[in-house]
């Protein structure tokens, strides 16, 4: 995400506006929780994403008993320095999940927004620790509106859906966006978006899908269909993409 200070009073006015905007592309993308509590954003990460420990004390809001104190909320979960205490500067950081958290449909959403330095990001996970994701969930309809939802609501230079193979099937390991990153080593590239500013003079491949975005961004995606790791066509295109977003979006020095 692009770095800049934001009030706690739009980040929770963006969250908000992010979970209905996704809640209206697939049923499975309803029904969601916003975690709170004094802990970290790797910590609530974490958590989300493998099944690591616990953070305390946290405890999961519903949507709709969320909506009208979403201010406080995010207040709440303003990032802690290394001793615990509230540190703003580097921003709030927000996790929800859908109404399948456990399952093989889950969905986890988390945002840190605000910071003043390069803390600024995004990232969507799918599936659980141990558990099989649901194909149906891993579809361009459904993973491509998360894209274009999280790009659109949250500014970023860059963002890319990106997955491993797993059991001869790709599996989305990274559906982030961030103001800066070391390189990913990811197998696949499905999607990737780029800014304006990164994709300034840049005429991207003719077998790539394009868009061009509100905001003069560019949205490339290797194909409609899930890549299969299989298809020598599908991964050639998905290893172009790789190529373009590893030298275009901006590394951690």
């Amino acid at each position: 995400m692009d770095r800049g200070i934001e009030t706690p009073e739009v980040i929770g006015e963006k969250y908000l506006r992010m979970l209905d905007a996704l809640s209206l592309i697939d049923p499975m993308l309803t029904g969601w929780d916003i975690f709170e509590g004094r802990c970290t954003m790797d910590d609530l990460l974490d958590w989300a994403a493998d099944g690591s420990p616990e953070p305390a004390p946290i405890q999961a809001i519903p949507l709709e008993q969320a909506r009208p104190r979403m201010t406080a909320l995010v207040e709440t979960n303003v990032r802690l320095d290394d001793w615990g205490r509230p540190e703003p500067e580097r921003g709030y950081g927000l996790v929800a999940v859908n109404k399948y958290n456990g399952t093989a449909r889950s969905v986890g959403v988390s945002v840190n927004a605000g910071s003043e330095f390069d803390f600024n990001r995004w990232s969507v996970s799918t599936g659980e620790w141990k558990i099989k994701t649901d194909p149906s969930l891993i579809t361009y309809p459904i993973l491509g509106g998360v894209f274009r939802t999280m790009t659109s609501i949250w500014p970023t230079p860059w963002a890319c859906v990106r997955g491993t193979t797993v059991d001869n099937e790709m599996r989305p390991s990274a559906i982030v966006g961030q103001t800066s990153v070391e390189v990913f080593r990811h197998e696949i590239t499905w999607m990737g978006y780029l800014s304006a500013k990164l994709a300034a003079g840049f005429e991207p491949p003719a077998e790539l899908i394009v868009e061009r975005t509100a905001d003069g961004g560019l949205l490339m995606i290797s194909d409609e269909a899930r890549p299969d790791p299989a298809n020598p066509d599908q991964m050639r295109r998905s290893d172009l993409l790789t190529q373009i977003m590893d030298t275009r979006y901006p590394r951690r020095s």
